[in-house]
């Protein structure tokens, strides 16, 4: 069954797509605006202490970005391929359809989910650097 990218959508699914698509927008902002500003040694890793154990260069905030747009690639192709999805039912004549729809809203769910999470590390990351805060956790402010 052959689909169009936009045909028979809700408006979740739009919404989901609209903020994946937010998201890897923002982050591309993000880097552009903010790269120029960052010192050229910056956090790579992070300890269980929250304080930088490993640094590296700021250009290597290009890799969350490029691991962004290859998840999005990946998960918008496979959102095509509703039949290829691991259904924790058996597919009948009767739940075909549900279930596509289920499991290609999930995608989009699971899409926008990941890029806001490189995003929000990204800007985390950025902001960490910027205001040289030391011994900070990541994550947990």
């Amino acid at each position: 069954m052959k689909q169009k990218f936009f045909s028979n959508r809700s408006k979740a699914d739009l919404l989901f797509e609209s903020l994946a698509l937010l998201g890897l927008l923002s982050s591309v902002c993000l880097y552009i605006f903010s790269i120029d500003s960052l010192p050229e040694k910056i956090p790579t890793h992070f300890g269980f202490s929250g304080k930088p154990d490993s640094w590296g260069s700021k250009n290597n905030l290009v890799i969350p970005l490029i691991v962004s747009f290859f998840m999005y690639l990946l998960l918008t192709i496979s959102w095509f391929f509703p039949d290829r999805f691991n259904y924790p039912v058996k597919i009948n004549s009767a739940n075909k359809e549900n279930l596509r729809k289920i499991g290609q809203r999930l995608l989009l769910l699971i899409k926008a989910e990941l890029i806001f999470i490189f995003y929000f590390s990204s800007i985390k990351l950025s902001k960490l650097v910027m205001e040289k805060r030391k011994g900070s956790v990541l994550f947990l402010y």
